[in-house]
């Protein structure tokens, strides 16, 4: 069997930082709200006086693929496999994967789109490793966005403003923009040890969820007027279930591999809002030999990016040369909006 390792990284966070101030500012949300989130910087494609797209998702996730396929000492034309995730896609037809792979000038690859938020990434890996293993797939790119400012911008016009809910609020505030990219490989030496995802939401309402815009609910005045294209956000759904995600996630793998928690250096988690990861390494400290100052944050500086946020994670610490050969780097996603969650183990 081949070994599959991760080759390059890249991300990109479109515009300028969006601060707290910004927000109070321009728009008036309280600051009580922004205080209590902990997240003082996001990133929007939207430019927030203009109220004017500056990129695409596509065009986020071709630039951050870009810089995955250099760090991957590759070129565009050796990628033979290309996996798009996304929560929010530019358009419903035709896919923003076909869209990646026109803007990185490949003539030709398999091409697949998945729909997925915050667990994703450990869906698309889960898949490029598999094609790698089997022979499919020489060199896989995964590529991730979020495109969620067109609909804050929205939510923040002075039409909707009278309609707004603290809920609304909360997820204006804590989501941003992004994209990021990994190239999986065929090697020689060990690279993914393990990854694997779960779904256990039999039962469960879906904690995150926008209806409108697709064949149940097509926009109109009616789905508008009650509300369905807006984000729905079962906040104390997801602090019941959701860092018994992550948890699981976690005891599931060091038990499959024989790890110990020591054994890992870089501890990547859902970054969903500063308070609830804080919250995380809080119970985690509880637990004998887990070291809670190696899991990695950057929700308090770019906001919840939602699908790409792993891997923008990865490479900011690999960018920053963080990251050394032989090191064991642990990542894990949950989803709130059915209650899914996976993890890989990495041989760096």
């Amino acid at each position: 069997m081949k070994y599959v390792k991760i080759k390059g990284t890249g991300s990109y966070l479109p515009g300028e930082p969006i601060s707290n101030d910004n927000l109070c500012t321009l728009f008036g949300i309280d600051e009580w709200i922004l205080e209590n989130l902990g997240i003082n910087n996001r990133y929007w494609s939207v430019d927030i006086k203009t109220t004017e797209l500056t990129k695409k998702g596509y065009e986020m996730a071709a630039e951050a693929s870009k810089k995955a396929i250099s760090s991957a000492g590759l070129e565009s034309k050796e990628i033979d496999t290309l996996i798009l995730v996304t929560a929010v896609p530019d358009y419903l037809m035709p896919n923003s994967a076909v869209m990646v792979q026109e803007k990185l000038g490949i003539s030709e690859c398999n091409v697949l789109e998945l729909h997925a938020a915050c667990a994703g990434s450990m869906q698309a890996l889960e898949m490029a490793y598999n094609a790698v293993c089997c022979g499919k797939s020489q060199n896989a790119l995964i590529c991730c966005f979020n495109l969620m400012s067109p609909t804050s911008i929205r939510e923040l016009s002075a039409e909707r403003r009278n309609n707004i809910s603290t809920l609304d609020l909360l997820n204006v505030c804590m989501f941003g923009d992004g994209a990021s990219a990994i190239v999986v490989s065929a090697s020689d030496e060990p690279g993914i040890l393990y990854v694997a995802n779960n779904s256990v939401g039999l039962g469960r309402k879906p904690g995150m969820m926008l209806l409108a815009g697709a064949a149940v609910y097509p926009y109109s005045n009616d789905v508008i007027d009650k509300g369905l294209d807006k984000w729905q956000h079962d906040a104390n759904a997801i602090l019941k279930y959701g860092r018994g995600l992550s948890q699981r996630a976690l005891k599931e793998m060091l038990t499959t591999t024989g790890k110990k928690y020591s054994d890992i250096s870089y501890y990547i988690f859902p970054q969903a809002n500063p308070a609830m990861l804080k919250e995380d390494i809080k119970s985690l400290s509880k637990l004998e030999d887990f070291p809670a100052t190696r899991i990695y944050m950057n929700v308090d500086r770019i906001g919840n990016t939602s699908t790409p946020a792993l891997f923008i994670a990865l490479d900011e610490l690999n960018s920053q040369g963080k990251l050394h050969s032989g090191e064991l780097i642990s990542i894990v996603g949950g989803e709130a909006s059915k209650w899914m969650y996976g993890s890989v183990l990495i041989k760096w």
